[in-house]
């Protein structure tokens, strides 16, 4: 059961295009820190990037998510953000979260090829970097309905959206 699976089409992905620009970090923002189903599902994700990438994981310090990462090789980087739980504590830890990831992205600005939002949660962060910077964003929802803030943000998301 712990083989990996090598049944699926790998999708070539042409990089030439930002070698050219100079730009190759995917930052990828997850704020699971446990083994699950969408934790995993990326695991896949960045097992298939090619190596002029370098891969930064943006997620809650150490667990098991980024440690089985670091034990395969996946990761090139690490930016902690907070995870401040529930309640206003939570909510707090969010907005300083939303402004690590802004400043990261300034201080790469020229490497950034594009930010992984691994949800819906993951792309409330990412938002003000991407429009700030112009860095395009996947969003990889594994909700099956849309959120009562996503469909807030709709006005925000839109010029995402290309």
């Amino acid at each position: 059961m712990n083989a990996q699976r090598d049944d699926y089409e790998r999708v070539p992905i042409d990089d030439r295009q930002a070698l050219r620009a100079g730009r190759r970090e995917v930052l990828v923002v997850c704020l699971a820190r446990g083994l699950g189903g969408s934790t995993r599902s990326l695991v896949t994700v960045l097992g298939c990037l090619p190596a002029s990438f370098r891969r930064v994981l943006c997620t809650p310090s150490e667990g098991p998510f980024l440690r089985l990462l670091r034990a395969r090789g996946l990761v090139d980087g690490h930016l902690e953000i907070p995870n401040g739980g529930a309640g206003t504590k939570g909510k707090l830890s969010r907005f300083v979260a939303m402004f690590e990831i802004v400043r990261w992205i300034h201080r790469h600005r020229r490497a950034v090829s594009v930010i992984h939002a691994n949800g819906p949660e993951e792309l409330n962060l990412v938002i003000p970097a991407a429009l700030i910077f112009n860095v395009r964003v996947v969003v990889w929802s594994h909700a099956r309905d849309v959120s009562p803030w996503m469909r807030r943000l709709r006005v925000v998301l839109r010029p995402l959206v290309r």
